[in-house]
């Protein structure tokens, strides 16, 4: 592996765990009701404010061995974890998009995209994380990222000529109304046991983020997931048949697969289980 490509994984490794650290930071302080752009972090704990060289992503936490360096409290795992798997996600993307990129360096399209992909995980990303704590999506949030990533697409299909990109971007909308239908569906049905009005919202943005056939594979990644994850929560005895465990994570999972790998998903799909 050439020394220069190394560093530029490296690189956006540390961006992802980045932006993962700051959004468990906004979520963390939007369940305590504190301003999230102006305050200092803390710890939670013993309070004290924490240095810089505290905050660092992966690093610190790993260099303080999962302690608070001021009052030796345990750092919570999941913050963490949360920080190396959005990086290795990030890296995933840029590697993804990377060959394109060395054959076409001086193409914008192909950066633009990239920014499209790292947006994308980092939007879901936040929803999964506050659902996670709050078992609620923030409906508010949801559309305004409708509307970043609708803008987001519009930019991406600007380099192609007129007629082709006004005709993919009212099959990606086509494709985003019938992945938030599938769910207002389940919603009705269920009466909001297991999911929300807020699930309705984040299946239209999928949909507009892994467009066709990605929100297809989506859907079925979200549902298979969450349903091991239900099932393995039962068996452990953690969950009992009448709690709800939050389905946003498990959207926010398919949504993230399906944008990077979304083809090949249902192609192997295809292939595998459909006899035409």
């Amino acid at each position: 592996m050439p020394i220069p490509y190394f560093f530029a994984l490296c690189l956006v490794f540390l961006i992802g765990a980045a932006i993962a650290s700051f959004l468990c930071n906004v979520v963390y302080r939007l369940l305590h009701q504190e301003k999230f752009l102006k305050n200092r972090s803390k710890c939670e704990h013993c309070q004290h404010f924490l240095e810089p060289w505290d905050l660092i992503p992966v690093l610190s936490f790993a260099w303080l061995r999962g302690r608070c360096r001021y009052c030796r409290q345990p750092i919570p795992a999941k913050y963490w974890l949360t920080e190396i798997i959005t990086g290795v996600i990030f890296v995933i993307s840029f590697v993804t998009v990377f060959p394109s990129i060395a054959a076409d360096f001086n193409n914008p399209e192909l950066y633009f995209k990239l920014l499209f992909e790292w947006w994308s995980i980092g939007i879901l990303l936040f929803v999964a994380l506050y659902d996670i704590e709050a078992m609620m999506v923030i409906e508010a949030v949801v559309w305004i990222a409708i509307l970043v990533t609708a803008i987001f697409r519009m930019l991406l299909l600007s380099w192609q000529p007129l007629g082709p990109s006004l005709a993919a971007f009212a099959s990606m909308a086509g494709v985003a109304i019938l992945n938030a239908l599938f769910i207002w569906t389940i919603v009705l049905i269920s009466k909001e046991q297991g999911m929300g009005k807020g699930d309705i919202g984040l299946a239209f943005l999928i949909g507009l983020i892994a467009g066709w056939p990605g929100a297809v594979a989506s859907l079925l990644l979200a549902f298979v997931s969450g349903a091991t994850v239900g099932l393995m929560l039962i068996a452990l005895r953690t969950k009992t048949l009448r709690q709800v465990i939050p389905f946003a994570p498990f959207l926010a999972f398919g949504g993230i697969t399906a944008m990077l790998f979304g083809e090949a998903i249902i192609r192997w799909y295809s292939q595998t289980f459909l006899l035409f």
